[in-house]
C-alpha cells in the first residue's frame, strides 16, 4: 500500500530531485565512484558486537537446515548450509542448489539431501 501510495505522488508530482521514476526499486540507479569508496572506507572501519555475532548465529541456527544422510553407512548428519554439504560431499555447491528442489529433497549418490524447515521459531 506504501509503495502504490508513493508511485501515486511520483506520478503526481514528478519531483525535480527524484532519480528514481518506480517506488520501491532502484532500477538505473548507481553510485557515484566517491559514494563506493565512502561505503567502502565506512563497511573497513565498522565492527560487529560479540552480542551481535550471537545475535547473529543464533538467528543462523533457528533456520532452515539440511539434512544428509549417507546411504551406505546410514550417517545421519544436519548442515547449516548447503555451503558446507557440498564441502562435506565432496561436490560442487551449484549442484546441490539445483538438486533441492521445491520439494527440498534430493538424492545425490551415496547421498540423501532434505531440507528441514524449522516452525517452531
Amino acid at each position: 500500500m506504501l509503495i502504490q501510495r508513493e508511485q501515486y505522488y511520483l506520478y503526481l508530482l514528478n519531483p525535480e530531485y527524484n532519480i528514481l521514476k518506480k517506488a520501491g526499486f532502484l532500477t538505473g540507479f548507481k553510485h557515484s565512484e566517491a559514494t563506493k569508496e565512502l561505503m567502502s572506507i565506512n563497511k573497513l572501519n565498522s565492527t560487529v558486537s560479540e552480542e551481535t555475532r550471537l545475535k547473529i548465529a543464533i538467528a543462523l541456527s533457528k533456520g532452515n537446515n539440511t539434512i544428509v544422510k549417507n546411504i551406505d553407512t546410514k550417517e545421519i548428519l544436519s548442515f547449516l548450509s548447503i555451503r558446507k554439504v557440498a564441502n562435506y560431499v565432496g561436490i560442487p555447491l551449484s549442484t546441490i542448489a539445483k538438486s533441492i528442489n521445491c520439494f527440498f529433497v534430493a538424492i545425490i549418490p551415496f547421498f540423501f539431501l532434505q531440507k528441514k524447515l524449522d516452525y517452531s521459531a
